[in-house]
């Protein structure tokens, strides 16, 4: 359980696919979601580091910095918004030029966002000694934009693996994992959401298919401090 204030952010995501940014509406409790579709389909590997996390003890160690160091804690909040606000223009940008079979230059992109971004949250003392040494192996093993995913503390992170990665060498890193009570999962980003048949107007051969679309939450009372961007992915197993 997450307590009272969820941001609806996991279902959304779950039932939508795709890619979503979450904002919170000025200085209201309302969110609203944006849904991104036919974004890029990228290969993950997810990592269980096996640590159990405490979301509202994460949240409590950020707040804390806040109200100790605000102005230098603010900037690091509002790089990490403005890492999501470049992730966003890149797929806009992309979609926009019909270039989203373009992979490798978008995930070469996303590659140092991620890295900018785990090391931000690092800062933010969000991180985990395990954490630390999943990041080294994957940096050994020339993976890079791994991050930590969720509240950090524990949990699991992941890593962008690029369509050319050597299968050995994902293998060796996976045995590594395992060596030190890792659980890794192979997983794409970017998959599409629930999908809704209807019969109506429909033959067996060709049911009807409709796509759930964007919506606007209004009864959802987030983070106080967490007034950014946030973008997530729907992840395929």
């Amino acid at each position: 359980m997450n307590g009272e204030n969820i941001s609806g952010l996991d279902n959304t995501l779950s039932t939508f696919g795709g890619a979503i940014m979450y904002q919170k509406v000025d200085d209201s409790s309302k969110v609203s979601f944006e849904h991104l579709e036919d974004i890029p389909l990228f290969k993950i590997l997810l990592f269980n580091s096996n640590i159990e996390k405490d979301t509202q003890k994460q949240v409590a160690i950020v707040r804390d910095l806040v109200d100790r160091f605000p102005k230098v804690i603010n900037p690091i909040l509002e790089s990490i918004n403005e890492i999501s606000e470049e992730i966003l223009k890149t797929i806009k940008k992309e979609k926009d030029e019909k270039d989203l079979n373009n992979n490798v230059s978008i995930l070469k992109k996303f590659e140092e966002l991620f890295d900018f971004n785990h090391l931000l949250l690092t800062t933010l003392k969000v991180s985990h000694p395990k954490l630390d040494l999943i990041k080294k192996l994957n940096s050994d093993f020339g993976l890079k934009g791994c991050k930590i995913t969720g509240a950090g503390g524990g949990g699991c992170m992941f890593t962008l693996i690029p369509e050319d990665f050597e299968e050995k060498k994902l293998k060796e890193l996976k045995l590594n994992l395992n060596s030190i009570k890792v659980e890794n999962f192979e997983a794409n980003i970017g998959c599409e959401g629930l999908k809704v048949k209807s019969l109506k107007n429909s033959t067996n051969n060709h049911p009807q298919i409709q796509y759930l679309d964007s919506f606007f939450f209004t009864d959802i009372s987030p983070p106080s401090f967490f007034d950014q961007h946030f973008l997530s992915f729907a992840r395929e197993y």
